[in-house]
């Protein structure tokens, strides 16, 4: 989420089969006892034995390309297997949005090279965060910043977090539990912004994307007991990096602090309702999944009546 204006101011081969350590290691390299990092989206594509930490940055940085062959059958069952995804599309709306805001706003150039919208006004009329105009019904507020960017540095970098772990994560917790979690997140993180930051117009997918990593944690929490000790190290890891990489992202300049601790909050509570399965304790099981479900409530409640009486507003 951004804060754009304030009122106050190995070798390819052409048939794989051909080559039996292609057709065997490319395309079913679990079977040699190894796969891809947890949240990674793509397939190995390699024989175990080649994969090297440069490997990872790849698939960390959703550069699969660069992993193996990039027309391997395994690859391409990635390429096909990524056109069902939720995210994809969420990133083609992203890019037409963007098109469209520069063709309506109007096109300045950030540092000489970079394009942005230049008429905030515009951006306004498009669906930006205004609090005050939530305040007055227009809900839709809420939810359209979520696929609206303040200029090609802010779209390239949310698409790139968006795609680098967010496909991980679909690809492992299923698309049914992606779309609440990034939607909802992101109408929560506009909602806190709302009361944080009543006076800037605000767009941007931080608050989705931060819910994601908030329900990260919830299924790591969810699943820990059930983890074995090496699992449990690389859980651990994986969450220190989300933690570090959270407030990197979220005490940037410019960045909408209140709509990345909404949306990482509601990702968290969502999280505990949604992963819940993995509890095996059925007692705990019922406290993750009521627990969750009375901290959503509460959360739209309390922040919906601070919106509405303008708590905060100047």
């Amino acid at each position: 989420m951004s804060n754009i204006h304030t009122y106050a101011d190995l070798p390819s081969s052409d048939d794989e089969t051909s080559t039996p350590f292609l057709a065997s290691h490319y395309t079913n390299p679990s079977s040699h006892g190894s796969s891809p990092p947890e949240d990674s989206f793509w397939s190995l594509n390699i024989h175990p034995s080649h994969y090297q930490p440069i490997h990872f940055l790849f698939t960390l940085l959703g550069c699969p390309c660069f992993i193996g062959p990039p027309f391997s059958r395994t690859r391409l069952k990635d390429y096909l297997r990524l056109l069902v995804t939720f995210l994809f599309y969420v990133s083609i709306a992203d890019i037409i949005m963007f098109i469209v805001e520069l063709a309506f706003c109007g096109v300045k150039m950030r540092l000489y090279v970079i394009p942005a919208p230049r008429d905030t006004n515009a951006l306004i009329g498009m669906g930006a965060k205004v609090a005050s105009k939530v305040r007055d019904g227009q809900l839709w507020r809420l939810i359209v910043p979520v696929f609206m960017h303040a200029g090609v540095i802010h779209l390239i970098f949310n698409m790139l977090v968006q795609l680098s772990f967010g496909l991980g994560f679909e690809r492992h917790w299923g698309i049914l539990r992606m779309i609440p979690i990034y939607l909802i997140g992101g109408v929560a993180g506009n909602l806190v912004s709302c009361v944080t930051a009543p006076m800037s117009v605000s767009v941007g997918a931080s608050g989705a994307l931060l819910a994601l990593f908030g329900a990260k944690f919830a299924n790591v929490i969810c699943r820990f007991a059930s983890l074995k000790p090496e699992e449990r190290m690389m859980s651990l890891f994986s969450l220190s990096f989300i933690f570090f990489f959270s407030c990197m992202f979220s005490f940037s300049e410019s960045v909408d602090l209140g709509a990345h601790t909404g949306g990482f909050f509601m990702g968290l509570l969502l999280g505990m309702i949604l992963f819940a399965n993995h509890v095996k304790n059925r007692a705990l099981r019922t406290v993750s999944i009521v627990g969750g479900a009375v901290g959503v409530f509460l959360f739209f409640t309390s922040f919906g009546l601070l919106v509405g009486f303008g708590v905060g507003w100047r």
